[in-house]
């Protein structure tokens, strides 16, 4: 192999319009004609101009438009039609056109006509939705675009001549490359998920609506208002507090009747008897034109809950995404042998036994075993492996893997869901659908609540009954209203989303609140080595040998797409005459000619085959630190050992306090790794684990057969897709910064901050909210206690249980405010 060479990108291809628009080329523009924010829709730039003056590709083709149809008063200067980003990444739009990926992500509807998904990057302003909604003009046979803000996407609907290639074309020309996702059940998820925005929206307008009713009721009351007057402002407080409990928070009631049905109490049967109690109350009042109504109450609660609920909702909807995100880890295309040439395919037209070729850097798109070429291919997004692994002909290849050395050909064996990565996304979707939910603690206590409280008014009203009937009724009224079980129903809710907000500042994001109760008392924590209490790449820990032949192996090894050679490359800075590289890249080694002297740096093995005498101190030190689980590599020059670098996945400031800390909660901590057996013992001596809880070698699969033996709660920490299963499987699993993409879907909490710090923070955060939890429990129960043996005794009526109702809530809310409002890592 000669000197390495940087490989240009595809150009750019024009944007191509109907006959009656007009193709622009713009003219260079100096940089002092730069304008401070886009010509078109007067943002400021946040990033790269397109043609100087622009801020997006909408903007920039709206622009043309525009002025091609004499309409350019509305933008002030020259317009363009240039699209941004790369193309497409040199994806042929045509691959999109086969029938396998046609029956993949178009949706049949009917006479010829297709619906396809199309997500997209980011949208810049109203012009990217503007352009993008003109589609139907741009491309003949496409009958309808309509756009999503965020996620970024386009839906399309086209038939002939139109087809899905075509679509994805006019995309790429117009500056916002495509991807086809696959539609399943993403139309009824947005039916969904806009009926529960259109039930907070309709409670929030029935609690804002009841609180100015209420407010010009106290005000009457306290100023003087006529009687009819006030007899129609609790009428309509009356019916916007029905709608608000028969519409929206109609859930709670359907929750409390199916747990009646059921005979398994939860919290919405407080909740729906605070509800019920207090609206019949409040109508009685309303009829017999005196007393406390509380409907504002009721609409502010159902509101408040059903966010609560929402947020909740939508942080479990992000965990689903992991599988989609899984598939996402391949290319769209791929290079197929096809009739003696390479044929650029869709990847989900591969079949098995198809032969393809995967370039220096690119993905691997199926599983196969290599029948051209040799190199390496880095795992690391399956095994978390730091090193790439030494493939050649006969070796299996995983999809989703990265090469890191030569061409290679590949004879694909499985595709799709059926590759180890699509069993893993299969793997990830079952742990997380089985996993145990854990019973919050309101929870657990709500069931007795409501008996308490139903059967401590029946009491109460058959003890003053004997005094009189109306005295029974109106202090068993005031006892189910004071024992509204309002702040039972905001006790637990409240305090984990103001711990998800306490904890979004100091980065620390939680999917799933049952993980704080595992992380506070964990019985076993599972640790990954790379990237968790490691450094994700190698870095040199110790050089022994002449500094000159560091410095040309560095040279040497400038460039080599390969985390090893990247780490020797940056322990040189000298510039060198390299010339005449050959390697077996990312594999083996590396050799060449370094300022006229033969250099070659690489494996044990590697240096024996081109005759290196592997003898003397260096030897036995490269053995030594092999011994010891240390990774090393040797620098020959001129046919003897010169040198050697020592690797290491550096250990991370604190991982040993973090171990000593786990370790005194009574957990049992282990290192559970992709990594050599040795590699996982040492670093295990460094951070405190023994080594009989260090394993290394150990697939994802075995990491999720760690989850499932290990005594529970068990908690997981780790950063990759190998680790993602083993993340879902787990009480609580928290992904590391710097995950991969589907390991942050899996994880109950994802931190994005790299380091120790952020996890021993979570730890704390943990503890900060089932204080609080606890705290606020038993304050609604004291307060109960006490509003209760008051009701009872006839100390209060309806209309001062209706003003110490809020009490409870307002403690309860003051509460979580001191502790978690305040909360600091």
């Amino acid at each position: 192999m000669g000197r390495r060479r940087r490989r240009a990108g595809p150009p750019r291809p024009p944007l191509h319009v109907t006959d009656t628009e007009v193709e622009h080329v713009p003219e260079p523009m100096e940089r002092h004609d730069e304008p401070p924010a886009c010509r078109y829709c007067g943002a400021a730039f946040a990033g790269v101009r397109i043609e100087g003056a622009y801020c997006c590709a909408g903007c920039a083709v709206a622009a043309g438009v525009l002025d091609a149809a004499k309409l350019a008063g509305r933008a002030a200067g020259e317009a363009t039609s240039c699209p941004v980003g790369d193309g497409g990444g040199g994806v042929d739009p045509s691959i999109y056109d086969d029938p396998a990926v046609v029956a993949r992500y178009a949706v049949p509807l009917g006479d010829g006509a297709h619906r396809v998904h199309l997500s997209l990057a980011p949208l810049r302003c109203a012009s990217c939705v503007w352009v993008l909604e003109r589609l139907p003009t741009l491309v003949p046979g496409v009958t309808d675009a309509r756009v999503r803000w965020h996620p970024a996407g386009v839906t399309v609907t086209y038939r002939a001549p139109a087809t899905l290639g075509a679509v994805v074309a006019a995309l790429v020309r117009l500056g916002y490359p495509p991807r086809p996702v696959e539609e399943e059940a993403e139309d009824e998820a947005r039916r969904l998920r806009r009926a529960e925005l259109a039930r907070i929206g309709i409670a929030g307008a029935c609690a804002g609506n009841a609180m100015m009713l209420a407010a010009a009721l106290y005000l009457g009351d306290g100023f003087g208002m006529d009687a009819a007057v006030r007899d129609v402002l609790r009428t309509f407080s009356a019916a916007v507090g029905w709608v608000a409990i028969f519409g929206p928070g109609r859930e709670f009631l359907r929750g409390a009747l199916a747990a009646l049905r059921t005979r398994t109490p939860h919290m919405d049967l407080p909740v729906a008897l605070g509800l019920l109690v207090g609206a019949a109350a409040g109508t009685w009042n309303v009829v017999r034109g005196s007393g406390e109504i509380f409907f504002d109450t009721l609409s502010v609660l159902v509101f408040l809950l059903l966010v609560g609920r929402s947020l909740q909702a939508w942080q479990q909807r992000r965990a689903l995404d992991a599988v989609r995100v899984l598939r996402h880890l391949v290319p769209d295309a791929c290079l197929r042998f096809e009739k003696g040439r390479w044929v650029q395919v869709a990847t989900a037209a591969l079949r098995p036994r198809d032969r393809i070729r995967v370039e220096p850097e690119g993905v691997v798109p199926a599983d196969g075993t290599v029948v051209e070429g040799s190199g390496a291919v880095d795992e690391a997004i399956l095994t978390g492996e730091s090193e790439a692994v030494a493939v050649a002909r006969g070796s299996v290849v995983y999809a989703g893997t990265i090469n890191a050395g030569g061409p290679l050909v590949i004879e694909v064996e499985k595709v799709g869901d059926d590759t180890r990565l699509g069993r893993l996304g299969t793997l990830v979707e079952r742990a997380a659908s089985s996993r145990a939910r854990l019973v919050q603690v309101a929870d657990r206590i709500g069931g007795a609540f409501v008996v308490a409280v139903v059967t401590l008014a029946a009491i109460t009203m058959g003890l003053w009954w004997t005094t009189s009937p109306e005295a029974g009724v109106e202090h068993a009224v005031a006892l189910l209203i004071v024992a509204c079980p309002c702040a039972l129903g905001l006790a637990t809710p409240l305090a984990v989303a103001a711990a998800g907000a306490a904890g979004a500042k100091a980065g620390i994001y939680v999917r799933d609140a049952d993980a704080f109760e595992a992380l506070r008392r964990p019985r076993t924590v599972l640790l990954d080595k790379t990237g968790t209490l490691t450094f994700a790449r190698p870095q040199v820990a110790e050089y022994l040998g002449d500094p000159g032949v560091r410095e040309r192996a560095a040279a040497l090894e400038r460039g080599v797409p390969h985390p090893v050679a990247r780490a020797i490359a940056a322990a040189g800075k000298g510039a060198h005459d390299v010339e005449a590289v050959h390697a077996e890249r990312g594999a083996r080694g590396v050799y060449g000619r370094v300022d006229g002297r033969d250099v070659a740096v690489g494996a044990m093995d590697f240096l024996a085959a081109r005759g290196v005498r592997l003898d003397g101190p260096l030897a036995a030190a490269w053995a030594e630190h092999t011994a010891r689980g240390d990774s090393a590599v040797g620098v020959a020059e001129d046919g003897r050992l010169a040198g050697l670098f020592v690797l290491e996945a550096g250990v991370r400031p604190g991982a040993a306090e973090l171990v000593r800390d786990l370790s005194a909660r009574g957990a049992e901590v282990a290192i559970v790794s992709g990594d050599a057996p040795e590699v996982a013992r040492a670093v295990g001596r460094r951070v405190g684990v023994v080594p009989a809880r260090c394993h290394g070698g150990v697939t994802p699969e075995g990491k999720l057969a760690f989850v499932r033996r290990a005594r529970r709660p068990v908690v997981v920490l780790g950063d990759g897709v190998n680790d993602a299963a083993a993340l879902s499987a787990a009480d609580a699993g928290i992904a590391v910064g710097g995950s991969a993409e589907v390991a942050l879907r899996s994880a109950a909490i994802f931190l994005d901050r790299n380091g120790i710090a952020p996890v021993r923070a979570a730890v704390g955060l943990a503890d900060a909210t089932w204080r609080v939890v606890r705290r606020n429990v038993l304050l609604s129960l004291a307060y109960n206690a006490v509003a209760v043996a008051l009701a009872m005794s006839g100390r209060i009526g309806p209309l001062a249980a209706a003003v110490l109702m809020p009490a409870s809530s307002m403690t309860v809310i003051a509460s979580t405010l001191w502790t978690l409002g305040r909360w600091r890592p």
